[in-house]
């Protein structure tokens, strides 16, 4: 019979009744339990991040509200909010790393202001990561703050990507989807594809930038993202599950085109347009989203879940894995907690200094363009003009939406017939909003090919940027373009700070003239030519008449880059028009 061992000065403690619920354990000795303090100072800080983000959320929302790419923006904060309670609930925080927490709150301070002076949305993204994972490290330490990275970091998805990004990955989707689509519909009916554009017997449909599938592409893969993080499966379901998530895009997109070809056949063109179209888009965006769950499933028959190791067992994983919450209550220590709103708070005064000299900068008006475009010459040396009516265009609406603007073809005066025939089109707009039409773009999508071996640069006057000029090519047909654009910059006013220059520098929108050539020269003789009008209406541009006025105002800014750039509208027909 082995003897008990005894404990002096202290009895035994009883074992839990069968049939009783046990208490969680009372925090250790010296451990104060929560306050009144750290809530308010909680409350502080979320006020704080509130002005510090306030101009910048008002931004995301009308963005979330008029941009289609972007409407699940309204449910990434609940979700982020979600993930943030399940580590609240089974991770209480350790002891706060003040110093750390400084370091990084203090970079995210940094960050913010640079966003304001530059006002790009990336460069807030990464601000409001800093200023939150510097907030969980001063609380709970950095072990407890790497618990929320992934709730810290799915607000990525809060946030628009770069214009130049999204309008070249959209125009790509397009094209994928629209040569998908003829491929498969061409099997059961005649279907001719042009650019964007599907002509089915006695009808057309356009593939137009909604059914591209970068808001499905987005969508998806935040989904895939949510779906990888709350399985408990290897790292390499997570990545194909990720990379799986563009193709069911794709595949969804595919189905749409499908569908509305086949309602557009029986039913008529009623039945594709208005809510209608955003109703097949909904009902496509459900079989995507079973799709990728779909593989979500068969992909975690196929990599089964990890199992939990013995010396997990124990520990938050299992807990995590059983669905226990912890049995701790949530204690956070104002110490850390104080310093993060002291940072922050900090942050917030810096950002009010910083907008108010900006604010005080007096803010010049763009200017104007000194004469209208449909003033141009008619006559333009060798050369006789004739105006294309609008309503010969009706699939450019931006260009009678424009607030000036020019689209003349002009032919040889001696040799009408035999000599090129140049399109001239000049596009202005206040907002610079003619910037996103582009031959590369817009060309393209009327099933126009790019033939590199046609580009060239011509150079128009000493001193200024040479124009491009692009070939394309269609059925045994061939075409040149030459593109550039004016850019209207107000005069720099005097007394300005470095900090001020660059503010308005970054966030105004300027008044451009974009001009495009659509030649039909073929020969080297007639390439000449056309270069000789590009000339002629470059220094047109440039040339003062009686009163000493041209038509673009002194300080216009000559140059011919691709960005930003976007689809605009079907082109369908000739580029040479």
């Amino acid at each position: 019979m082995s003897a008990q061992p005894a404990l002096s000065g202290a009895a035994a403690p009883a074992p839990p009744e069968v049939g009783h619920r046990t208490h969680a354990p009372s925090p250790p000795a010296g451990e104060a339990r929560p306050g009144w303090l750290p809530w308010l100072l909680l409350a502080g800080a979320v006020g704080l991040l509130a002005a510090l983000f306030a101009q910048r959320f008002h931004e995301l929302y009308r963005t979330w509200l008029e941009d289609d790419n972007y409407s699940h923006g309204f449910l990434v904060p609940l979700v982020s909010g979600f993930l943030a309670w399940r580590v609240l609930k089974r991770y209480p925080p350790g002891p706060g790393n003040v110093p750390a927490g400084l370091v990084w709150l203090a970079g995210g301070g940094l960050l913010h202001l640079l966003a304001v002076l530059v006002w790009l949305p990336p460069v807030d993204f990464l601000a409001l990561v800093a200023l939150l994972h510097g907030l969980a490290v001063a609380v709970g330490g950095r072990e407890w703050a790497a618990r929320f990275r992934f709730p810290i970091l799915f607000l990525f998805f809060l946030f628009p990507l770069p214009v130049a990004l999204t309008d070249q990955a959209a125009v790509w989707l397009q094209g994928v989807v629209t040569t998908l689509s003829a491929a498969v519909l061409q099997v059961f009916l005649p279907v001719y594809r042009q650019g964007y554009i599907l002509y089915l017997p006695g009808e057309q449909l356009e593939v137009g930038e909604a059914c591209s599938g970068l808001r499905q592409v987005v969508a998806f893969a935040a989904l895939a993202l949510l779906v990888a993080h709350l399985s408990k499966r290897s790292g390499g379901l997570k990545a194909l599950l990720l990379a799986a998530s563009p193709g069911v895009a794709i595949l969804a997109n595919l189905l749409r085109v499908l569908l509305m070809a086949f309602i557009l056949r029986h039913f008529g063109a009623e039945w594709v347009g208005g809510a209608y179209h955003t109703a097949w888009g909904l009902v496509t965006m459900t079989v995507g989203l079973a799709l990728l769950l779909g593989a979500s499933r068969l992909l975690g028959r196929l990599l089964p879940a990890p199992k939990i190791t013995a010396k997990e067992e124990g520990g938050p994983a299992a807990d995590e894995a059983k669905g226990n919450p912890p049995a701790r209550p949530l204690i956070i220590a104002p110490k850390g907690l104080g310093a993060a709103v002291a940072c922050l708070g900090v942050a917030v005064v810096g950002q009010w200094a910083l907008q108010a000299h900006l604010a005080a900068a007096p803010l010049p008006e763009p200017p104007e363009l000194q004469k209208p475009l449909t003033g141009f010459p008619v006559s333009l040396g060798a050369w006789s003009g004739q105006d294309v009516p609008p309503a010969a265009l009706p699939s450019f609406d931006y260009l009678r939406s424009a607030d000036d603007g020019l689209n003349r073809v002009y032919v040889l005066k001696d040799n009408p017939a035999a000599g090129p025939q140049c399109n001239l089109w000049m596009i202005h707009f206040r907002d610079g909003r003619d910037r996103q039409h582009h031959p590369l773009i817009c060309c393209k999508a009327s099933g126009w090919a790019e033939d590199p071996a046609g580009h060239d640069r011509l150079l128009v006057a000493e001193g200024r940027p040479a124009v491009e000029r692009f070939c394309f090519t269609r059925n045994g047909q061939r075409s040149f373009v030459y593109y550039w654009h004016y850019t209207l910059e107000p005069p720099t006013a005097d007394g300005l700070s470095p900090l001020q220059r660059v503010y308005q520098r970054r966030t105004r929108a300027l008044p451009s003239v974009t001009l495009s050539v659509f030649t039909t020269a073929k020969t080297p003789e007639d390439l000449n030519r056309a270069a000789e009008f590009v000339r002629q209406v470059d220094e047109q541009l440039h040339a003062p008449d009686r009163d000493g006025r041209s038509v673009l105002p002194p300080g216009a800014r000559m140059g011919s880059d691709t960005l930003p750039i976007r689809y605009v509208g079907p082109a369908a027909g000739n580029p040479a028009r």
